[in-house]
Order: structure tokens, then sequence, then C-alpha cells
């Protein structure tokens, strides 16, 4: 029921249903001391919040954080077995918000970008698989936001030419 207190509109109950599931594992894990980070657990910690944000985006919450707000609910229905969560909520939450407010930021600061890299593709109609790339590695922006963007334009990716960067990457 909080979450959908959040939405602008008329929430899918499977979106709904996600977001509780990766705030409450979230939750957990930032109360067993893994925090949002570029590294190994705590990257997977990033990707769940930047992927609950991402669906109350889908739902109306105009990209506005959110999710610390549900921090204490969790606490709350937990509290019997898992009485430390409460204890820890305030410093959950904020670990929350702030992760909420990079993620708002790094789309802020992306959006710009991926529209003048669609508007440049539009006579092909095809984003280049070095610019998703750099959109991806350089500033963070998330290759979903990408693709659904991109899909809104009907510019379609070039999704084998950004893994190939990708690869090159890891060498």
């Amino acid at each position: 029921n909080e979450i959908v207190k959040y939405a602008g509109r008329s929430p899918n109950m499977n979106t709904v249903n996600a977001i509780a599931d990766h705030i409450r594992a979230v939750t957990f894990a930032i109360g067993d001391g893994v925090f949002p980070s570029n590294e190994e657990r705590g990257y997977v910690i990033r990707k769940l919040i930047r992927r609950a944000f991402e669906y109350g985006r889908s739902m109306g919450t105009k990209g506005q954080p959110f999710l610390y707000k549900i921090v204490p609910v969790v606490a709350k229905v937990m509290e019997k077995p898992y009485p430390e969560l409460t204890q820890q909520r305030e410093s959950i939450s904020q670990a929350v918000l702030e992760e909420e407010r990079k993620n708002r930021n790094t789309i802020e600061e992306g959006m710009p970008r991926l529209r003048e890299m669609l508007k440049e593709s539009k006579g092909t109609g095809i984003l280049k698989g070095e610019n998703i790339f750099k959109l991806y590695d350089t500033y963070g922006f998330p290759l979903e936001l990408t693709q659904e963007v991109a899909s809104s334009e009907n510019v379609k990716l070039d999704i084998a030419g950004f893994e190939k960067c990708m690869a090159e990457q890891r060498v």
C-alpha cells in the first residue's frame, strides 16, 4: 500500500510487487552492511535500487526519490524477527535516498546526451553501439532507459556494437 501511495497513476501490481521485493532485499542487505557501490555485492544493491527507481518512474513518480520512504515500512513489518532493522531504519533510509538522488542526477545529466545522439541517428534509425556504451560507461546511464527512449523515437540500438565495446573494456 505504501508503494501505491507514491504512484502518479494506477499501478500495475506486478510492478508494485517487484518494487516491494527489491526494497525488502535492499533494506536487509544495507542492514547487514552491504551498501550500494560499483563493486561486487554493493553493485547488486545499487542495481536493485536503480531498477526499483525505474519501476517507480514508470508508475508516475516523476523521477522523485520514494524508495527511502518505504524502508521504515519494511522495518516495521519485519520488526519482530529482525528488531535490528528498526534500529537501523534511518541510516538505511539515508543510504537508499542517497542512491536514488545519484540515479536521478545520472538520468537528468544523461537524457540530453541521449536525445542529442538520437537526433544524430535519425538518418540511419540506429543508435551506434559506441554511443550506447559511452552513455552507459562514461555517464552511468541505464541501458534499459536507453532502450525505452530509443524505442519511443523509433530508433533501434546496435546492441552487438555495444556488447563489443563492453568486451573490449573487460580485456
